[in-house]
């Protein structure tokens, strides 16, 4: 046998670790059954994150909505005509996260202020300030679309992310389509004993 050199407890731990290994790789490569999981692999590290539902006006206060609606349609405007959709809809996300918050700090200072703070933010969670990435943008570029200085813009988005707890990267739920798939923690899994593989 492999292991006949181990005592019966190294042996046991040592068979673990195979199987935990021989399951990840066949769930790695697609090769297990769909009716079956594996139960060596404990979870995944990073979730597949649900495609983005719309943002559901209803459930935003009135006394937010407008600045929702403005801010939004600002956005709107920059992601598609420099951008993707894709971050459209994570502009319109972190809009409405920050519409649904009960202080209502958003009603104080300029839209377009807020506007460029939230692609500024939504940007630096996906390297969008960096050429290798794509798309590509700089803060200037979005400074400039909105009048808006980049002091005050960076400032902006350091509070709208401390608002809404947007502060990991490669969060999936701030992350764009692009960027969960250069995710280096995306096939990573966890064994019941605790090993990362």
């Amino acid at each position: 046998m492999l292991f006949d050199s181990l005592d019966n407890d190294e042996q046991e731990y040592a068979e673990q670790i195979l199987l935990d290994f021989t399951g990840f790789v066949l769930y790695y490569q697609n090769c297990v059954p769909e009716d079956w999981s594996p139960s060596v692999i404990e979870h995944c590290l990073v979730k597949d994150f649900p495609r983005r539902k719309p943002v559901d006006i209803s459930s935003i206060q009135k006394a937010t909505r407008d600045w929702f609606m403005a801010t939004s349609k600002m956005t709107d405007a920059f992601c598609n005509e420099r951008l993707d959709e894709d971050y459209a809809g994570l502009c319109r996300h972190v809009a409405g996260k920050l519409a649904r918050k009960r202080d209502n700090k958003i009603t104080r200072g300029k839209r377009e202020i807020w506007a460029a703070g939230i692609i500024y933010a939504v940007g630096q969670m996906n390297f969008l300030f960096d050429k290798s990435f794509e798309p590509y943008q700089s803060a200037d570029d979005i400074c400039q679309y909105f009048g808006t200085s980049k002091r005050t813009t960076s400032q902006k988005a350091k509070l709208i992310r401390d608002l809404i707890g947007m502060d990991d990267y490669w969060d999936p739920e701030y992350s764009t389509s692009y960027m969960r798939n250069k995710n280096p923690f995306e096939k990573f899994c966890m064994t019941k004993n605790g090993f990362i593989i």
